[in-house]
């Protein structure tokens, strides 16, 4: 059985709010092979073999409007980035590449796969919102990205999209946290 890779979204008291499939991009698969070999295609990148998939940035570019859940853009396999990034990860862990804002992934999980012989064949990648993060904002898209370096402030830090999935907006509003976990099925 072929699975597809999901996010979900949780309220801080981790009931589920929303759950959308995710595309690895073409930007992202050309990147596989190259970092798992440890050989560098330039044709992709400088050094592509020194990417890793490491930040999350969110945005308000997945739906054409906002209020309805029906006209949601879907990622294409050719998209670059997210449609619009948004900026409002904490001051101290964000920073600024083009005016856009990334923040490093909270934690990973390996588990395993009921449906394929309990292998450890499922990756989950986290992400907390805190309480002071993307203030009385609607969220409609995700996007997981390969940098160089693991220092989100490195001025000299090459995002690259891997991942992309759009889904009908998310509130966030002022004090609450909303939890993020992508999943990944290999």
């Amino acid at each position: 059985m072929i699975r597809k890779g999901v996010l979900k979204i949780y309220d801080g008291e981790n009931n589920i709010i929303m759950e959308s499939e995710n595309l690895i991009l073409y930007s992202g698969r050309e990147f596989i092979m190259s970092i798992l070999l440890n050989s560098n295609n330039s044709n992709i990148a400088q050094q592509s073999n020194s990417y890793r998939l490491g930040f999350w940035a969110l945005g308000n570019g997945g739906l054409l409007d906002p209020f309805d859940p029906t006209t949601r853009i879907l990622p294409s396999p050719n998209d670059l980035d997210l449609n619009n990034k948004l900026q409002g990860f904490d001051s101290n862990l964000q920073t600024v590449t083009n005016n856009r804002f990334y923040k490093r992934y909270s934690n990973t999980i390996f588990l395993t796969d009921s449906t394929n012989n309990d292998r450890y064949l499922i990756t989950v990648v986290t992400l907390r919102l805190e309480e002071n993060e993307f203030e009385n904002t609607h969220i409609n898209e995700a996007g997981l990205y390969l940098a160089r370096s693991e220092n989100a402030k490195d001025p000299n830090n090459d995002f690259k999209i891997f991942s992309k999935t759009t889904f009908p907006s998310v509130f966030k509003s002022a004090g609450n946290i909303l939890n993020f976990s992508w999943h990944f099925y290999t």
